[in-house]
């Protein structure tokens, strides 16, 4: 089993999904959807998110992990918080491609080994909750914003270079003595 689609529904699990290499949800909220493989090896997962909120995708195999977001909006809570349209865990991601298309998301990203970060679209991505301690390379490219925290990450390269949005960079950690900035044409808020 290559490829998976899936409409809306609750609780869902997928089981020796070695080879396992896109999953297409749409219309799921308030779901959880586990991908478990029975070996390791390298695979990377494609996750297509359209109409997706506030549900939980978990894959605890994939070495890389690229998520096609539309119409994957998030919202807001009773207090006006941000709430994630889907939190994506996947602790063995070495690297993560995330493209933002029509309307604005919002993620929380569990990809504590990952070391590379690749936002592109023509629409903002705002993640949330992340462990993201192992990256070290962030670039957003085409008309896409994005808006995280760095805090935990030791950055070497930032490159927004080939963006036209909105960049909201936070607790960015910029003493790393070999750190390269490159901001974009869009407004970039770097707070060190």
């Amino acid at each position: 089993m290559t490829n998976v689609t899936e409409g809306a529904g609750g609780l869902m699990g997928i089981n020796d999904t070695d080879a396992l290499t896109t999953l297409s949800l749409t219309n799921m909220t308030d779901n959880s959807l586990v991908v478990q493989g029975v070996t390791a090896g390298e695979r990377t997962l494609t996750l297509n998110l359209n109409a997706f909120s506030d549900a939980t995708v978990t894959d605890s195999e994939a070495t890389g992990l690229v998520i096609n977001s539309t119409g994957a909006g998030a919202g807001n809570d009773e207090d006006g918080e941000l709430v994630a349209a889907a939190a994506v865990v996947a602790a063995k991601a070495e690297s993560v491609s995330i493209a933002v298309t029509d309307t604005d998301a919002a993620l929380d990203l569990d990809v504590a080994t990952a070391t590379a970060l690749t936002v592109s679209g023509d629409a903002s991505l705002t993640i949330t909750d992340t462990d993201i301690a192992a990256l070290e390379t962030v670039t957003v490219s085409g008309s896409a914003g994005i808006n995280v925290d760095l805090s935990s990450a030791a950055i070497t390269n930032l490159n927004l270079s080939a963006t036209s949005g909105d960049n909201t960079i936070s607790d960015f950690d910029a003493t790393t003595a070999e750190v390269a900035v490159t901001g974009g044409t869009g407004a970039d808020d770097i707070t060190v």
